[in-house]
């Protein structure tokens, strides 16, 4: 097996960016409030882009919030039927000479259902995305959040149902979360949260075209069927910290993360302070849950081996783990690895 070095899943999520759009400036019709007095921003894209309904947040005097108007209609122009929405360009106020404001929130339902968007880009300001803010846009195919570095508030079912969402997705590590259906029947590819400790129900279901995940160190808890009907296709997973002490990480029962990676996926895991074999708390979890990864009493023994080092050679060994759980019985690659190593960071095995 050959293994070649790609830069980390932030960097690849560049590689799905999204089309140069021709946004340089949104301009408000009026001064928005926090309910009463809505007002609208249009881009100066020709033909225009017109957001119908902008509040101001909650939060203060220089902080917006788009929100859902009736009909899901939020546009005018665009006659070819398709819109890059680029909301990372700058918010004048209705003189088209002063920036005042910026977006900080995308409410509930907001672009829910909405079959105009093709791309979204979003601000650094951007701090929250609502519950099904995106849900059901079945022609969105690229939503970058990479620059929204401030996002802090990721909601439920945020992507459900965009059925042409592709590319690798990252999200910014102020995201400890994520909750129930939030990429359900996407298409994307790989995915990255290096802030996400937890994973709500169905997370990830139906996402038949993922194949790399990186974890980041905080990662302990995986919800309910968040990987379930996901085809067995990852073949890529990176753990950059160790386990909890639970037995129950993974919930091995149907449909679950460890049942939903192809045979020989690689599963990579850190190794010690020492670089010299695998960190103690993945040994000491291994060792822990032997007995859980196989029905068969034949396979117990051999239900995994540890990654070893060579110190006079300087080469790694790599390790399996076999999962006999039910009738899945497949046995994976256990490699070590290096978190802090940016040049080794998402190294994806080329078959």
């Amino acid at each position: 097996m050959k293994i070649r070095l790609f830069p980390p899943l932030m960097a690849l999520a560049a590689v799905a960016a999204l089309p140069a759009g021709a946004t340089t400036k949104w301009t408000l019709s009026g001064t928005p409030d926090t309910n009463a007095n809505r007002t609208t921003m249009t881009s100066d894209d020709d033909p225009a882009i017109t957001i119908n309904d902008v509040r101001l947040t909650a939060n203060g005097a220089s902080t917006l919030a788009i929100y859902n108007n009736s009909n899901n209609e939020f546009y005018t122009g665009c006659p070819d039927g398709s819109v890059d929405l680029d909301l990372s360009a700058p918010i004048y106020n209705s003189d088209g000479e002063t920036v005042q404001y910026t977006l900080a929130w995308i409410g509930n339902n907001t672009f829910q259902n909405n079959k105009k968007l093709r791309s979204v880009k979003f601000p650094a300001s951007l701090t929250s995305l609502g519950n099904e803010c995106f849900k059901g846009c079945s022609n969105l195919q690229k939503a970058d959040l990479t620059p929204a570095t401030g996002l802090t508030s990721f909601g439920t079912q945020v992507f459900n149902a965009c059925t042409s969402l592709t590319g690798y997705f990252y999200l910014p590590p102020a995201i400890t979360a994520l909750q129930n259906n939030a990429f359900n029947s996407t298409k994307i590819s790989g995915f990255y949260a290096p802030g996400m400790a937890s994973m709500d129900n169905q997370v990830f279901y139906n996402v038949k075209t993922l194949e790399t995940i990186q974890f980041g160190p905080n990662m302990n808890s995986f919800g309910k069927e968040a990987f379930r009907d996901q085809g067995q296709v990852i073949r890529t997973v990176f753990f950059e910290g160790d386990p909890p002490t639970t037995k129950t990480y993974f919930d091995r029962g149907g449909n679950q993360f460890m049942d939903m990676l192809r045979a020989n996926a690689v599963i990579f895991v850190p190794m010690n302070a020492e670089k010299n074999a695998i960190s103690d708390g993945w040994k000491a979890y291994l060792e822990d849950t032997k007995d859980g990864w196989t029905s068969s009493a034949v396979q117990t023994a051999n239900t995994y081996k540890l990654p070893t080092y060579d110190a006079e050679t300087g080469v790694w060994t790599d390790g399996f783990l076999y999962n006999g759980n039910g009738s899945v019985k497949r046995t994976y690659i256990l490699r070590c690895w290096d978190p802090s190593d940016t040049s080794a960071t998402a190294a994806i095995l080329a078959y």
